[in-house]
């Protein structure tokens, strides 16, 4: 048992190794079963994580083999998020924390959202702006001068990115206006997919994942920041084979299955597309009470 730091859902001190991977310990917390990694990862360390070669298949970063072709396939899945917001909020101002190169907003400004966003890649803020897509560099400080301005704030597979979650969720709270829309998937450490896996899930990814939530924690932390469930999901998305065997390669480390993502990228076949859903990651829409 280790008492070196306290849980960020139920502020408990105790917690167990759980696995160590790429230099980072995991661990778990003895009372909700909250993962995370130890230590946080630094500045040099994120940098290098998310530059050019997390978006363009650089093997040593746990990322994509092409970021802007792999988002095309999963147009499907934004639209319907879209949609499922759209049933309790009307086209008004969307801000995305972790935008990457501005897919998703891109979508919703076709639908009438007035949008913006912020993400941690330099490299990606960069391509966003170059397509007209007003996505900034840096973090949720950026929402510090916008304090309920917003109608909806996004996190697409950010959450489990963020390393100090229970600041950052206070300042997107903030920023929302009252009865504003918080909506987010992530991974959901409470599902069967990820009881099967154990160690072996593909979710633990440090030092990306800093912390992996079940579905009855985010529930919690999300209470604790005056938010309201209104509706929670475990959706599929679509994958390329090229995507397929790039993340085979980051779960279980065999160097051929990157050599092969490689040798198919950009082929038809790499880029033939196609469902998938273990049902472990969670789609999460909230209301700012």
């Amino acid at each position: 048992m280790y008492r070196m730091f306290t849980c960020v859902v139920c502020h408990g001190t105790a917690h167990s190794a759980y696995h160590a991977k790429k230099n980072f310990d995991i661990f778990v917390c003895d009372d909700c079963d909250t993962l995370r990694i130890h230590p946080l990862p630094t500045k040099e360390q994120l940098d290098r994580a998310y530059g050019a070669g997390y978006f363009m298949g650089d093997a040593t970063c746990d990322g994509y083999m092409d970021y802007e072709f792999e988002k095309e396939v999963t147009r499907r899945t934004f639209e319907e998020h879209l949609d499922d917001i759209e049933a309790y909020q009307a086209p008004g101002e969307l801000f995305e924390v972790g935008a990457a190169t501005g897919y998703f907003l891109s979508l919703a400004r076709e639908r009438g959202w007035r949008v913006a966003g912020v993400d941690y890649s330099s490299y990606a803020a960069a391509r966003a702006q170059e397509k007209g897509i007003p996505v900034a560099a840096g973090g949720v400080q950026a929402l510090a001068e916008s304090e309920n301005r917003y109608d909806v704030i996004a996190l697409f597979d950010v959450i489990e990115h963020l390393l100090y979650p229970e600041e950052e969720l206070a300042q997107m709270v903030r920023a929302l206006k009252p009865g504003g829309l918080l909506v987010f998937a992530t991974p959901d450490r409470s599902s069967v997919f990820a009881r099967l896996t154990g160690r072996f899930w593909h979710a633990i990814v440090p030092p990306q994942h800093v912390f992996l939530f079940g579905s009855k924690t985010i529930d919690q932390l999300l209470r604790r920041h005056g938010l309201t469930v209104l509706e929670k999901s475990r959706p599929g998305k679509w994958f390329t084979v090229q995507y397929l065997f790039r993340a085979l390669y980051t779960w279980l480390g065999f160097r051929f299955l990157y050599t092969f993502a490689e040798r198919v990228a950009h082929t038809r076949f790499g880029r033939f597309a196609f469902p998938l859903n273990v049902r472990d990651t969670m789609f999460v829409i909230a209301r700012k009470v």
